[in-house]
């Protein structure tokens, strides 16, 4: 029972892993496309193709003949396309991908889980318990592997806002208009921070779509939850209403923000004595007493 355990959690690991590394690998693809097409003269028309299996693309088949199927309920599908909006840029493709992932780790999952049914006679965990935890766990696995890449989104939004915010004080103090400032930080902030960059397109295509300005900053705060999101749609939504200049507003932000930045450095640097005193206990002091009490020892022995 103790190994099936192990085998278990090492199975679960490693799609936790392989999934983890398949986002990471067309990360870096995504960014390599855009430095060729950014320094090089090629022809718009070619296609970027890499060799082996387009992992997203048979998920995005998957998903997408399992909702034309109608076999999800409309009102799950809701749910899910609500859960996904809030963790990431909605669209169709990764709605689709999403479903063809709980799909495909629903039937590893079971899979692994006849498999061992069949190929153990006793223990309740290892002959019960373990097959229907795995295909559970497979329905499960792909929101936690969407929440992880959420958090790191955020992480990554919250550190580059201060740029953001410098840039959009440069173009303020310009005198360009708030919807030229914002295309003008997301461009110029993709090779910088990409996902700031992609909270700041989305807001530049809500303003596009939406004529409601007010309605698009309350979108862009309520789009990511962060504080300082927030505070600039406040800020926006303050300057549209009593005409206040945007720039010294933009600049009292970012040094609100560089501060905030600075405080939480400065608490991680004072939890470092705590996280340094076990590996100093096992590592560094055994090591300090044979240096010291070596000689001592060796002299007592004689």
């Amino acid at each position: 029972m103790s190994a099936l355990a192990i085998a278990a959690v090492l199975f679960i690991t490693l799609m936790c892993l392989g999934m983890i590394y398949i986002v990471e690998q067309e990360k870096k693809l995504d960014v390599r496309k855009n430095r060729i097409k950014k320094f090089c003269i090629i022809d718009k028309n070619v296609n970027f193709e890499k060799k082996g299996i387009d992992v997203y693309g048979v998920l995005y088949k998957i998903g997408r003949i399992i909702v034309h199927a109608n076999i999800i309920p409309k009102k799950t599908i809701d749910e899910i396309i609500v859960s996904i909006s809030k963790k990431s840029e909605a669209n169709n493709k990764v709605f689709y991908t999403f479903i063809g992932a709980k799909v495909f780790c629903f039937f590893v999952g079971i899979i692994s889980g006849i498999y061992i049914f069949l190929s153990t006679d006793t223990g309740l965990f290892s002959h019960v318990m373990l097959p229907l935890f795995l295909p559970v766990t497979g329905i499960v696995l792909p929101d936690m592997v969407l929440s992880q890449i959420h958090k790191k989104y955020l992480k990554g939004v919250e550190e580059g806002m201060p740029q953001a915010l410098d840039l959009l004080i440069i173009c303020a103090e310009a005198g360009m208009p708030i919807e030229v400032s914002i295309g003008r930080v997301a461009q110029d902030l993709t090779s910088l921070n990409k996902d700031v960059a992609n909270e700041f397109r989305l807001t530049l295509q809500d303003m596009q779509l939406i004529p409601d300005r007010y309605e698009v900053f309350r979108q862009m705060a309520r789009r990511t939850g962060l504080p300082v999101m927030k505070q600039l749609s406040s800020i926006l939504i303050q300057s549209f209403e009593t005409g206040t200049p945007l720039a010294d507003a933009f600049r009292t932000l970012s040094d609100d923000v560089k501060q905030d930045a600075m405080m939480r450095y400065q608490a991680r640097v004072a939890q470092l004595p705590v996280f340094i005193t076990l590996p100093m206990i096992l590592f560094i002091l055994p090591v300090l007493f044979i240096v010291v009490l070596g000689p001592l020892a060796v002299q007592f022995w004689k």
